[in-house]
C-alpha cells in the first residue's frame, strides 16, 4: 500500500510545497519554494514568480498598501516597493492602490495608472504618496468669499487646486502648519496656514474656516 500527503501555501512573496509519499518499505520527502528576485535601482525586491511580462510599482510611504487589479494579494513592502508578477503585454494595465490600505494621515495623487508595457519588459509605475490629511478650507478675504476658480499654490509653487463657488477650497495630504497662496487678482495675493498637530485626532475630511491675508 502507497499512501501521499501533498501540501502547498501561497504567501505575499513566494509559494511553498511539500510533499510524502510512504509505503510498506519506504517513506520520502520533497518540497519546493518557487518565487522571483528583481534587481532594480531600489535594491533587490522579492515576489512571486514572475512572467516574461511584469509592473515594478514604487510607493515609498505606503508600506502594508494593497495593489489593487491584481486580483492577487500583492502589497506594497517596507521598501516602498511591489512586483506585479505578470501583465499584459501592448495592452493598457490599469494598476492601483487600495485608499483604504493606506492607513490615516496618507494620500496619492491619482490611485490608478495606466501602462502597456512591451512583452518581456519589466515596466515601472510610481505613486506620489503624500503623508498629510484632507481638508475642506472655507475662505474669505477681507470679510468677503473669495470667487470661484480662484487659484491656491502650495509652499513649492505648484498649483494644487481652486476655489469652489461656495469659496471653499479641498486640499489633499496637508501637513502641519501648511501654508498656502491664493491669487487673488493678476496684482494682489493673499497666504494661509492650516495649523494642527500631530497628535490631535483627525478625521478623513476635516473642516475650518480660514482668513486670507
Amino acid at each position: 500500500n502507497k499512501s501521499n500527503l501533498n501540501l502547498r501555501y501561497k504567501a505575499d512573496v513566494t509559494e511553498l510545497s511539500a510533499g510524502t509519499s510512504f509505503s510498506n518499505n519506504s517513506k520520502e520527502l520533497d518540497y519546493g519554494v518557487t518565487g522571483s528576485v528583481l534587481v532594480h535601482s531600489g535594491g533587490l525586491l522579492f515576489a512571486r514568480e514572475a512572467n516574461d511580462t511584469a509592473i515594478l510599482v514604487e510607493a515609498k510611504g505606503a508600506a502594508g498598501a494593497k495593489v489593487d487589479k491584481t486580483g492577487e494579494n500583492i502589497t506594497i513592502n517596507n521598501s516602498g516597493y511591489a512586483l506585479i508578477p505578470y501583465a499584459t503585454a501592448y495592452h493598457y494595465n490599469d494598476i492601483g492602490l487600495s485608499p483604504e490600505s493606506l492607513g490615516a494621515g496618507y494620500d496619492i495623487d491619482g490611485n490608478v495608472i495606466k501602462v502597456a508595457p512591451t512583452r518581456g519588459a519589466i515596466s515601472k509605475v510610481i505613486f506620489d504618496v503624500r503623508k498629510g490629511y484632507n481638508f475642506l478650507v472655507s475662505l474669505q478675504y477681507q470679510e468677503k468669499p473669495i470667487k470661484f476658480g480662484t487659484v491656491v499654490v502650495n509652499d513649492s509653487g505648484k498649483n494644487i487646486s481652486i476655489v469652489n463657488d461656495d469659496s471653499t477650497v479641498y486640499l489633499t495630504g496637508v501637513k502641519p502648519n501648511s501654508s498656502y497662496t491664493v491669487n487673488i487678482d493678476k496684482d494682489k495675493l493673499c497666504k494661509f496656514s492650516i495649523k494642527y498637530d500631530e497628535n490631535d485626532k483627525m478625521k478623513n475630511i476635516n473642516k475650518v474656516n480660514v482668513a486670507c491675508q
